[in-house]
């Protein structure tokens, strides 16, 4: 028997409403009276995301949990059971056997009964670094860890004076990122609403400055991005579309960005001409799915990014059109 123990990276941080579970293999005797336990032979990744699973639906439900839990895990989700070992005062009815005890003794309950109350709390922060985010996070995470490098270098050199082999540091250009993302009302709520409560995950990851773009456009330094009231941007910005604001954005500031991520559908501001080529070398197009809300094949990438390859026709594209799923459909709050 073995008590399960707080993720580490949560341990780390204010957390309140951690059960105490204890594991109990199934040749094992059960617990003393009046502790809670789980049958399973080991405490695993699976085990501690089923149980941390009514949490995150509770204070993250723009995430289908079930999707999540099964790209990650590779098996599909279920509840899990607690069994609580009652005094022998407060049990009651027939008299059975579950591994030596009697039936009476035993009741169960969810992890949600024990752990989701209102103080109980984990963040996205938290979430990226115990790996309980979407597959698309980790594809984002790897594309900047690709393409975004150190900003110096060390030159090896021989100095005759000395006789000895020496060297120097040489600053290199350092990538210019940045996130567009669509929140029209084209885009399900779910995957706005999502995306807005990663956004400012998304733009720390990749050191990237941001255009949000519904009825209205804004665009944000990478400061300005991790300053920002989420739920305030969102509300200020209308679920339409709109052009003039986004062309006036890509007109007055550089947009020699050296990787440019998009999210939306086949929405898009027309074709924008810049006026010269730039230098992007990679476009990350997260497209909505496979056929966008007006029944448009996917082809063409993110409707409000397509102005990268119109201004640099060799930049490489990488497609995904995978993501979306792993956002529910419908906006549960905000």
């Amino acid at each position: 028997m073995e008590l399960i123990a707080m993720p580490q990276t949560i341990g780390a941080a204010p957390f309140k409403g951690w059960p105490e579970v204890y594991r109990v293999s199934k040749n094992e005797p059960l617990p003393p009276s009046g502790i809670s336990y789980v049958i399973a032979e080991k405490t695993d990744f699976a085990l501690l995301f089923r149980i941390m699973v009514p949490l995150l639906m509770k204070h993250h439900p723009y995430f289908d949990w079930f999707e999540i839990y099964q790209d990650l895990v590779g098996k599909k989700y279920y509840e899990q059971r607690v069994y609580h070992r009652r005094s022998l005062e407060d049990a009651i009815g027939t008299t059975g056997s579950s591994y030596g005890a009697p039936v009476s003794d035993i009741e169960t309950m969810t992890i949600a009964d024990l752990a989701c109350d209102r103080e109980t709390y984990v963040d996205i922060e938290t979430l990226t670094e115990l790996a309980m985010l979407p597959a698309f996070m980790t594809d984002i995470r790897d594309a900047i860890t690709i393409n975004v490098t150190n900003n110096y270098k060390w030159t090896d050199g021989y100095n005759k004076k000395t006789g000895i082999c020496s060297g120097y540091l040489t600053e290199q250009h350092r990538p210019r990122n940045l996130v567009v993302l669509d929140i029209s009302s084209s885009i399900p709520d779910g995957v706005s609403a999502g995306m807005m409560t990663l956004i400012k995950t998304i733009t720390s990851l990749a050191d990237a400055d941001l255009i949000l773009t519904g009825g209205q456009s804004y665009f944000y330094t990478f400061e300005q991005a991790q300053a920002m009231d989420i739920h305030e941007e969102r509300m200020r910005i209308p679920r339409s579309n709109e052009s003039s604001m986004f062309r006036e954005i890509l007109a007055t500031h550089d947009m020699d960005y050296d990787v440019v991520i998009t999210f939306g559908d086949s929405d898009n501001p027309g074709p924008i001409d810049l006026g010269r080529r730039i230098k992007t070398q990679v476009w990350y197009s997260f497209f909505t799915m496979e056929v966008d809300v007006y029944g448009n094949s996917y082809h063409e990438g993110a409707g409000y990014g397509r102005w990268v390859k119109e201004n640099n026709p060799d930049v490489t594209v990488v497609h995904n059109t995978d993501w979306a799923r792993f956002f529910t459909k419908k906006e549960q709050r905000w």
